[in-house]
């Protein structure tokens, strides 16, 4: 059987009471993130955003059934959370951007992206644009609260393009590895 290289779960894909907790949760993370900016050619992607640990409310979310049965659609096995390599991540200033990347498979093999806010025109920056390679078809998925997407990121290409004054989005970004269980 074949697998999906990415599922797309519309608005409103979390309970309200979750994803409003969530909400709370990455508003007050925010006032501690920190900046992250890559330039290098070798190793993580070139980006400039802010990112934030994960708290409760953001592990309790990721077990949630619809989480899990889409992790199992895509993954065909078991798979495990990287917390190391998970976060809240914040495009929230003129020019916040993640460049076209694949991401690590021995950390993010499976990513799980949850919107929590988008605000602004519908400019390229509010788009996660996925390359699709032979075989698998390309997505622009729009950023819009509650929307989760869910997609074989260390295989498929993919980028946010730079994020256009009065444009911002943040969301929940989970890496998930092949084998284990997540706790």
């Amino acid at each position: 059987m074949s697998r999906p290289a990415w599922i797309c779960l519309d608005p409103p894909a979390l309970p309200p009471a979750v994803f409003d907790g969530l909400m709370r949760e990455s508003c007050a993370q925010r006032q501690v993130a920190w900046a992250c900016v890559r330039a290098g050619d070798d190793g993580p992607a070139r980006q400039r955003n802010h990112r934030a640990e994960l708290g409760p409310r953001a592990r309790a979310a990721l077990r949630l059934p619809i989480i899990t049965r889409a992790l199992d659609e895509v993954a065909g096995g078991p798979v495990a959370l990287s917390p190391e390599a998970s976060c809240y991540t914040y495009y929230d200033e003129p020019g916040d951007f993640l460049a076209l990347h694949r991401d690590r498979p021995q950390a993010c093999a499976l990513t799980v992206l949850v919107y929590l806010s988008a605000r602004g025109s519908a400019g390229a920056g509010r788009y996660l644009l996925v390359h699709g390679e032979e075989g698998v078809s390309s997505l622009a998925a729009r950023a819009e609260p509650n929307r989760v997407l869910v997609m074989r990121g260390a295989e498929l290409l993919h980028e946010r393009p730079p994020i256009a004054a009065g444009e911002a989005v943040s969301l929940l970004s989970a890496c998930y590895r092949f084998g284990g269980s997540t706790p």
